[in-house]
């Protein structure tokens, strides 16, 4: 008998849909405002994660485990489709990183300075991060 899981898969992909779009908005902030390419690298990462987030829930709309007359082994083949979609997020931001430290590294930027008050966005930030870490081995492993 096959168990379909997607409405708890779904829950858990909103969530975190919503957590790193709150933390993506912070990281580009401040990194924004100080200047750190690796804060807006981790912002940049923080749109893959939300575009995987969104992806995952298309994915999961679309493959379901039950057989039907044009598919008689279900539909889960949607996964790995969406799979490969997660991985074409991850090379692109990959190839904007990498594009915007040779740039860095060839032309040079300003000092980064962090204050207190961004310093305490970024304690924020990891704690969803955190959070998020665990409710994703937690909740998504049901």
């Amino acid at each position: 008998m096959l168990y379909d899981n997607r409405a708890t898969v779904r829950k858990v992909l909103i969530i975190t849909l919503l957590l790193n779009i709150f933390v993506l908005i912070l990281k580009a902030v401040v990194g924004n405002l100080t200047g750190s390419l690796s804060l807006l690298a981790d912002a940049l990462h923080s749109v893959t994660d939300s575009a995987n987030n969104i992806l995952g829930l298309i994915a999961s709309r679309f493959s379901s485990p039950v057989p039907d007359r044009e598919h008689p082994y279900g539909h889960q083949k949607f996964e790995a489709v969406g799979a490969l979609g997660i991985a074409a997020f991850l090379g692109i931001a990959c190839f904007e990183i990498l594009q915007g430290a040779i740039e860095r590294i060839l032309y040079g930027g300003k000092t980064v300075k962090i204050s207190p008050p961004e310093l305490w966005i970024l304690l924020v930030v990891l704690g969803v991060n955190i959070f998020v870490a665990f409710y994703d081995v937690v909740r998504g492993s049901v």
